[in-house]
């Protein structure tokens, strides 16, 4: 069992009381997913706590805050209630001095995923709607994209990117224009590259800041294996996503806009 005893402290006092901690799950850059169960019925969930011991709420705990809460409200208003299903993804929250925490019906990362094949263009499309929202609409920094940050409820097939913070570094300051498109475009790389190993399994180790200068694929063996693809449809999303201009006009034009993802889902 991983060890969760610095993570129980996280969690606020009434939270506590109704759901027994089990383990660690996973850390972010600014919150702790804690797996627990219902004192009451033994119903499994995640716990989502803010981590005001780490170094991201340390250095900026108003913008660790705003983030915790701004992700959790997007993943809302994605995935309203379906009345039909019956699925309701926060339980229940809790803000006690400076705790704050969600329960959450339980979620996998990517890299925990039994089965992604069937469903890859979907996860795709959700990652490129949530990076326009985080970076159009929030105004924020474009999160890092590995697959532990893909998130799924598999019941619903819904995807999701996790862990705004991971795009912002020590100094919390926005980038220039030209560092932000970068950023973009290595995302939109690493995304493609996660895709192409669900598909076909990995040939390079991937780190968790995937990136197009640390891979040591060239386009050449990337289109060989983009070429064993049988859907067309697929095919060209994910050679759009690799396109060897990566940081060039080519990928700018690809740079997270509305009519692109619509353009995407239409291919």
């Amino acid at each position: 069992m991983t060890n969760h005893f610095g993570s129980i402290d996280l969690i606020p006092p009434k939270l506590q009381t109704a759901y027994t901690p089990h383990s660690l799950i996973y850390q972010a850059s600014y919150y702790d997913v804690i797996s627990v169960s219902s004192r009451l019925n033994g119903e499994k969930y995640l716990i989502r706590a803010l981590n005001t011991n780490c170094k991201f709420f340390m250095e900026n705990p108003s913008l660790a805050s705003t983030l915790f809460v701004k992700e959790i409200l997007h993943l809302l208003n994605r995935y309203r209630r379906n009345e039909e299903e019956e699925f309701q993804i926060v339980e229940d929250f809790e803000i006690f001095q400076d705790k704050m925490a969600f329960v959450m019906r339980p979620y996998s990362s990517l890299g925990n995923k039994k089965k992604v094949e069937d469903d890859i263009e979907t996860m795709i499309k959700s990652v490129i709607s949530d990076l326009d929202t985080i970076t159009n609409q929030m105004q924020l920094l474009a999160p890092a994209i590995f697959q532990e940050n893909i998130c799924c409820y598999e019941k619903m097939e819904l995807y999701f990117l996790s862990d705004y913070g991971s795009g912002y570094n020590s100094t919390f300051s926005k980038s220039s224009n030209d560092a932000e498109f970068k950023r973009k475009d290595t995302g939109l790389y690493a995304l493609g590259m996660i895709a192409l190993d669900l598909l076909q399994g990995p040939v390079i180790q991937q780190s968790k800041a995937s990136s197009l200068e640390k891979s040591t694929l060239n386009f050449a063996e990337v289109y060989t294996r983009l070429e064993t693809i049988k859907l067309k449809r697929l095919k060209k999303i994910l050679l759009k996503l690799l396109n060897p201009s990566g940081f060039s006009n080519e990928m700018r034009s690809f740079s997270l806009k509305s009519k692109e993802i619509f353009f995407i889902s239409r291919i």
